[in-house]
């Protein structure tokens, strides 16, 4: 059964919520922030908003994939940053947790984009 990119990071995102929550009631719960569970929401979002700009550019003109496929990570990170830089203006005090947290986050992301990204660059080659 092949599963579409938005069930795959639904269920990416849902495992990652899942661990956060345990690892909050663990030991790391002093590390643990409320804004987590939304850290994983934009994360979630920006994947599906940029993995659907792609697709529709695409379709346009494959040939320009790799092109369309480097700006949205470009533009995707530069929304990230501006994420991370206007939580820690208003919350200096959670900085290192807060940076640790999305920098694992955008860690995982990316991989499970690449993951995916790839299939589909062989396959169309």
């Amino acid at each position: 059964m092949k599963l579409s990119y938005l069930t795959k990071i639904l269920l990416f995102s849902i495992i990652i919520a899942l661990l956060t929550f345990i690892a909050s009631k663990t030991g790391l719960d002093k590390y643990y922030l409320n804004i987590y569970p939304y850290v994983i929401l934009f994360f979630f979002l920006t994947g599906i908003l940029f993995h659907t700009i792609i697709l529709k550019l695409s379709k346009k003109n494959i040939s320009k994939f790799s092109t369309y496929y480097m700006l949205s990570s470009t533009l995707k990170l530069l929304s990230y940053i501006i994420f991370m830089v206007i939580y820690l203006i208003f919350n200096k005090e959670d900085a290192i947790s807060f940076v640790l947290y999305f920098f694992i986050l955008y860690a995982l992301y990316t991989a499970f984009e690449v993951l995916l990204v790839l299939p589909e660059i062989k396959k169309k080659e």
